[in-house]
């Protein structure tokens, strides 16, 4: 029985880690709103508990979702699902930004591949390949957005 519960469970695990969000349909406008707003819009979700700094704070109920969706298409952020075009930017970058600096740094990317950790393996299943290019794509301005170097 104990074979067999671990089997399911590690065929769930391999399932999920294969299944991939779908695309929310995040366009250049999105990102380059975001960057332009992000002081008022991190202000005004702030009074949500919603952080673009802390993606665990992203995981919020329907009834915040809405409200927050309104603050954001207050800010250029629009479209049929605009929360959700927040949460692909920033997991997005989360993504990017560690690949970025993890390839500047060849001695800590064979660290963190010895270790067998990869810090965005939470969010990965979260974020789609296409809204990732596109936030790719303003990874300086994201950056510089975040405060981050690039």
């Amino acid at each position: 029985m104990k074979k067999l519960l671990s089997l399911l469970f590690v065929s769930l695990l391999a399932f999920a880690a294969m299944a991939q969000a779908k695309s929310t349909g995040l366009t250049d406008d999105d990102v380059t709103s975001f960057c332009k707003n992000y002081k008022q819009i991190d202000k005004e979700l702030s009074k949500l508990s919603i952080n673009a700094n802390e993606t665990e704070s992203l995981n919020v109920d329907a009834a915040t979702i809405q409200k927050a969706e309104k603050i954001l298409n207050k800010y250029g952020i629009s479209g049929k699902q605009p929360f959700d075009k927040f949460r692909a930017i920033v997991y997005g970058y989360a993504i990017e930004y560690y690949d970025y600096t993890i390839s500047k740094d060849p001695e800590a990317a064979k660290a963190v591949k010895a270790m067998g950790i990869d810090p965005t393996a939470t969010i990965k299943p979260f974020s789609n390949e296409e809204d990732r290019k596109i936030v790719k794509k303003h990874l300086k301005e994201l950056s510089e957005t975040f405060g981050n170097d690039y």
